[in-house]
């Protein structure tokens, strides 16, 4: 083979090795474009602020037990109701039964009782499914009884405390739930009576500004 022949063959490969990389380079471009073009941008979305519902509320303050808590600004308090119950709040649209002789019922709106036992007396702790008598209905002559139902153990500012739903069983169920609250001395009972399965929330609203002075 001549020199010539020989000169020509290498040109021609070096064009061939010259044109197999730029078309590998250019396919490579051209990919890489596509995938930045259906690569969608991903944004972060603004997490809104969360918003404390209890922030213009009201406190409650009792010295003598030793706590405090937050209420609905509209709603009303009552102290020093007897014996079982020292004191309560309503809600503005809250109404009774008058003609119950046996125990005030909820007709409309909510209340909230509390009040205070021994925590190492006449306290004990609830259990699912249990029937515990309350008193005896002299007027309809039949004990009044709840089934405490839906107890979760939570934590009220470092105490251990239970809440659970309550179902009077010898009438039409009245909604109720309570929170027992365990300090060394006493246990604070938070009783919520209601009509409407909302107000739940604005219990749990309350028993999360509960403080122990």
């Amino acid at each position: 083979m001549q020199k010539g022949q020989i000169l020509i063959w290498i040109i021609v490969g070096g064009l061939v090795i010259v044109i197999a990389g730029g078309a590998l380079f250019y396919t490579n471009y051209s990919n890489n474009r596509t995938k930045s073009f259906l690569t969608p941008t991903v944004s972060q979305t603004p997490q809104p602020t969360p918003v404390d519902e209890t922030a213009n509320w009201k406190t409650y303050t009792n010295n003598k037990y030793a706590f405090s808590l937050n209420y609905p600004p509209n709603w009303k308090i009552e102290e020093n109701m007897g014996s079982a119950i020292f004191f309560s709040i309503e809600s503005p649209d809250y109404k009774f039964d008058d003609n119950n002789k046996v125990e005030e019922q909820v007709t409309v709106g909510t209340k909230i009782s509390f009040n205070i036992l021994s925590s190492t007396g006449n306290y004990s702790e609830p259990k699912e499914g249990e029937i515990p008598t309350l008193y005896f209905d002299t007027v309809n002559n039949k004990q009044i009884m709840d089934k405490i139902s839906n107890i979760t153990n939570i934590t009220i500012d470092g105490r251990k405390a239970a809440k659970y739903d309550l179902q009077r069983l010898f009438k039409e169920p009245l909604l109720r739930t309570r929170a027992d609250i365990v300090d060394k001395t006493f246990v604070y009972r938070i009783e919520m009576m209601y009509v409407s399965p909302i107000s739940k929330n604005i219990f749990d609203d309350i028993l999360s500004t509960f403080k122990f002075l």
